[in-house]
């Protein structure tokens, strides 16, 4: 049985009488999962003003940002447990007082709690089910992206960390709209981009991470979440601004714990931090690759760079030197297909230009069924490029 007021009556005297003595308090928010019902309704009596848990709070949250058919399937699935915690009150303790007289509902056999809890299943049941038919979808999206073989960036970072402000940087993106509040994106969305080399490269923006969230509001985005697992770089944002930047971080790797990124994909992680413009002091509380500043621009193209190299290292491309008539279909098909970093005419026949191209194993296959291997150059009569050095 949890204490009815929570804290101690000496306690409780000293808080009722702060918020009284204030007409700007508009409400009270406890640093507690869940308050059970009898106490938030205690303490309201004493306090005069709504009083909101952890639970509740991230909740009004989620429903306020919830854009997608998904997100939102995802906020009222996540609010189901909280509702049944409410439900065995009613039941538990003596509190049937709450409802009046529960008794057997009439012809059913079943009392109150025993409906109500049957119905919150169906319902949770029902929204799973949608859930997975998105997810289904989702999955098919990706299956597509791995056959294209694209490059996959997750940003990832705790809430209001500047990862959607950092993703229009990379992508130039004008669509993107980034906000300077809580939990501004609750969908796993995906931005089309480019690097000095590197074509095309997929920028994955996912849901904010925050300390201390209750266990239901992270299952509930497991799903959404886990898209991070199959990408082929992580880039962990930090806020060096925020005067917890150590506690986020700390919070971020916990729950990328929690969502088994681990091997590879968590030993490459390229961690950064952002907002450098707004410290003063040099000196920063976490150990980052290296500060930017997604709004300024500072040491964005570093950034690329270094996406660009541990990208190359973790999708298995290579560069190949390649000799191909001048214009010719041979040349046209790399261009489209490869990234070319160097080329130069052949001195020895200037119909012919000899050129390095980064590839993948998938499009080095294909060349070589379309065109053979003649046109491969066996000892590289150039240089290799910076990015493989």
């Amino acid at each position: 049985m949890k204490r009815p007021l929570v804290f101690g009556k000496g306690n409780i005297a000293d808080l009722a009488s702060r918020i009284k003595r204030n007409p700007t308090i508009s409400s009270v928010v406890l640093g507690i999962d869940v308050l059970a019902g009898y106490q938030q309704a205690n303490l309201e009596d004493i306090f005069g003003v709504p009083v909101l848990d952890r639970y509740s709070v991230v909740l009004q949250i989620f429903n306020k940002h919830a854009k997608s058919k998904e997100s939102k399937l995802q906020v009222a699935l996540a609010e189901i447990p909280y509702i049944r915690s409410r439900l065995r009150e009613m039941t538990d303790g003596g509190k049937e007082t709450i409802l009046g007289t529960l008794g057997r509902v009439s012809g059913s056999g079943q009392n109150y709690y025993q409906l109500r809890k049957k119905i919150l299943d169906y319902r949770a049941l029902q929204i799973q089910k949608a859930i997975h038919r998105l997810s289904a979808k989702r999955d098919i999206l990706r299956l597509n992206r791995q056959k294209l073989e694209i490059p996959v960036v997750s940003i990832v970072g705790y809430t209001n960390c500047g990862k959607t402000t950092l993703i229009k940087n990379l992508t130039k993106d004008k669509r993107l709209e980034p906000k300077n509040h809580l939990f501004a994106t609750l969908d796993v969305t995906v931005h089309t981009g480019h690097l000095p080399t590197l074509k095309q490269v997929l920028y994955i923006d996912t849901v904010g991470f925050i300390a201390d969230i209750p266990t239901h509001l992270i299952q509930a985005f497991v799903a959404t979440l886990r898209e991070v697992t199959f990408s082929h770089l992580i880039v962990h944002v930090q806020d060096v601004s925020h005067p917890d930047a150590k506690n986020q971080n700390e919070t971020v790797i916990k729950t990328l714990d929690q969502i088994e990124v681990g091997g590879n994909l968590a030993e490459t992680m390229l961690t950064i931090g952002n907002k450098v413009d707004l410290i003063t002091d040099s000196s920063s509380p976490i150990n980052a690759d290296m500060l930017i500043s997604a709004t300024e621009g500072t040491n964005i193209d570093q950034l690329k760079l270094e996406i660009e190299r541990r990208l190359i290292s973790n999708t298995g491309r290579f560069v190949k030197t390649f000799r191909v008539p001048s214009g010719g279909t041979e040349y046209q098909w790399l261009l489209k297909e490869a990234s070319i970093s160097n080329m130069e005419a052949d001195a020895a026949d200037n119909n012919y230009i000899v050129l390095n191209a980064l590839i993948n194993k998938m499009v080095f296959g294909r060349f070589l069924r379309q065109f053979g291997s003649e046109y491969l150059v066996k000892k590289q009569k150039l240089k290799e490029s910076r990015i493989v050095a």
